[in-house]
């Protein structure tokens, strides 16, 4: 960056904007920690913040799964996770019939199954459904039993083929909605939605340990955490940009901060690169 704006001038000789711009390292790095950064990490939090509809709206909630499954394990470390295992075995209930509780969300057995009530396996998360909405919850399931609407779900093309998934399928329940426009099954669904996210994989979180490894070298140890954030948040929101940073173009919002006092007042502006 350093050399960037003599590059710039030198090439576009003819352009009076070429021969005035300047964008040296310090101000480079106040972009990317004070704007970029920053900018990137609030679209991700507004992504991941529910859009309240009403008071008994929660909180979205996502799982997450950290590990070294996938590395070869060392004999000592083999005896130490069968141990653990076998305390968890002795201190844990894992003999109890959760996942078969779970079975309820299947659409099949949501329609067609058994009238049961969902009290028991509400209770087992007071985080995610308060104890005054239980009964509400409960009663929308009783009620999508003796819905038509959701046979005829059901019986459609779509239904019977390979793609209609179980999430498709709550996907359409929580855009059902009653004589007054409001959904129908909304607590149902969302409850459903919270309960089938499950760890896949943790080859994200490893590549982002990756990057910031690549980041926080042996020759910039001196970043500090901030610093280090403000760059990853940076690089994930380029990379979710279709068409790359080729295509980027910044929002108003990120044009404002476009001035000294919002560059270099910021507290995460450090001196990490003058060393």
């Amino acid at each position: 960056m350093d050399h960037v704006s003599e590059v710039i001038s030198r090439a576009f000789h003819d352009s009076e904007i070429a021969k005035h711009f300047s964008c040296r390292r310090t101000k480079f790095a106040a972009i990317a920690y004070n704007i970029l950064g920053n900018n990137f990490e609030e679209k991700m939090l507004a992504e991941l913040r529910p859009k309240l509809e009403n008071e008994t709206e929660r909180n979205p909630v996502f799982s997450l799964i950290i590990d070294k499954s996938h590395m070869s394990v060392l004999p000592r470390c083999q005896s130490f996770l069968i141990e653990l295992s076998n305390q968890f075995l002795q201190r844990l209930p894992v003999q109890d019939n959760f996942l078969q509780d779970l079975s309820f969300i299947d659409h099949q057995k949501a329609v067609y199954g058994e009238f049961r009530t969902l009290i028991r396996i509400l209770r087992r998360f007071p985080n995610l459904v308060a104890t005054e909405n239980m009964q509400i919850l409960d009663n929308e399931y009783r009620e999508l039993k003796l819905d038509l609407s959701m046979t005829n779900l059901l019986s459609t093309s779509s239904s019977t083929s390979e793609t209609f998934m179980l999430d498709t399928f709550w996907s359409e329940v929580s855009q059902i909605c009653d004589a007054n426009n409001k959904p129908k099954y909304g607590n149902l669904s969302r409850f459903v939605k919270q309960m089938t996210i499950l760890p896949l994989s943790n080859a994200k979180v490893e590549r982002i340990f990756s990057d910031i490894n690549r980041i926080k070298n042996q020759d910039r140890n001196r970043f500090n955490n901030k610093n280090v954030a403000a760059i990853m948040h940076g690089k994930e929101g380029l990379r979710q940009l279709e068409g790359g940073c080729g295509r980027f173009d910044p929002d108003r919002s990120m044009i404002k901060l476009m001035d000294s006092k919002q560059l270099y007042d910021n507290d995460t502006q450090h001196k990490d690169e003058e060393s």
